[in-house]
């Protein structure tokens, strides 16, 4: 890509370069200026690329796990020993009530019972996708329990 600046009789033509520098960017009307005062300068004008567009076939976890990618969903989890249910009341409002300080031996218990089948914190799963470029669902979709309600 080329910026063509205006200088009295000619054209000033500011062409871009590979090259990675740490330079000072400045406009292309203080750059006239400077080359109107007579000053030695370097030019360089930054592009950045557009990156090329990728397709599903593209992708190697995509092509190695084609059963994993459906297109709907096959339904809810398996049963299991136990199961979930979340008890609701038809039209009623959440409960909108300031949390409240536990007495130290409940609020030991309460971490105890809560412990005993932690969830993967989302930073770590995130960690192991560091660096990717594509993500899929297999990253993420077996390491949360998985529950029906």
């Amino acid at each position: 890509k080329e910026v063509h600046v205006p200088l009295k009789k000619r054209t000033l033509v500011v062409k871009g370069d590979d090259c990675v520098s740490r330079l000072k960017v400045v406009s292309c009307i203080k750059v006239k200026k400077y080359v109107d005062r007579g000053s030695c300068l370097f030019v360089a004008q930054v592009v950045e690329k557009e990156p090329a567009e990728r397709r599903l076939e593209d992708v190697p976890v995509i092509c190695k796990f084609p059963d994993v990618f459906p297109e709907d969903l096959p339904g809810l989890p398996p049963p299991r020993q136990v199961e979930f249910e979340i008890e609701l009341v038809p039209r009623a409002a959440p409960v909108a009530r300031a949390p409240y300080r536990l007495a130290p031996s409940k609020m030991k218990e309460l971490a105890k019972q809560l412990n005993r089948f932690p969830l993967p914190r989302i930073d770590d799963l995130f960690d192991q996708l560091q660096g990717s470029s594509v993500y899929s669902k297999i990253d993420l979709r077996f390491d949360y329990h998985q529950l029906r309600v």
